[in-house]
């Protein structure tokens, strides 16, 4: 019982920083437009973006399981989802009031997992018993 604790904990901590990567990725990505001198940062964020979904599925399942161990969660999700739905809310903004930014891939992907994301967090909160 110990190991599968110890390892749901573990996992639970990886995902958590697997996806705080990927957000902090898709943000430098879009305001620095990195696809334009690097294309491969963008050929890579679009492939992580359906184990990116996943990881934060199985985040969202293994917290429900800590919760139910009674174990104190240090990850705050709710803060998660409000950095992803500003990261839309700046990239739109950016997309449409300058000419710099546009509805290219790396806003798809932004403007996709943010909706996820939230979708996702709805779906935890409607779901408590």
């Amino acid at each position: 019982m110990r190991f599968r604790t110890v390892t749901v904990d573990r996992i639970y901590f990886w995902l958590g920083y697997f996806t705080i990567f990927y957000l902090i990725l898709s943000a430098v990505e879009f305001f620095s437009n990195l696809h334009v001198s690097y294309p491969v940062v963008e050929h890579a964020l679009d492939a992580l973006s359906e184990p990116y979904l996943s990881a934060l599925a199985i985040y969202v399942v293994l917290k429900e399981l800590r919760k139910r161990r009674g174990v104190i969660s240090l990850h705050r999700g709710e803060r998660f989802v409000v950095a992803w739905v500003i990261l839309l809310i700046a990239t739109t903004l950016a997309a449409v009031l300058t000419d710099t930014y546009q509805f290219d891939r790396a806003f798809h992907l932004i403007i996709s997992n943010s909706l996820a994301s939230l979708v996702i967090y709805i779906g935890s909160q409607l779901h408590r018993p």
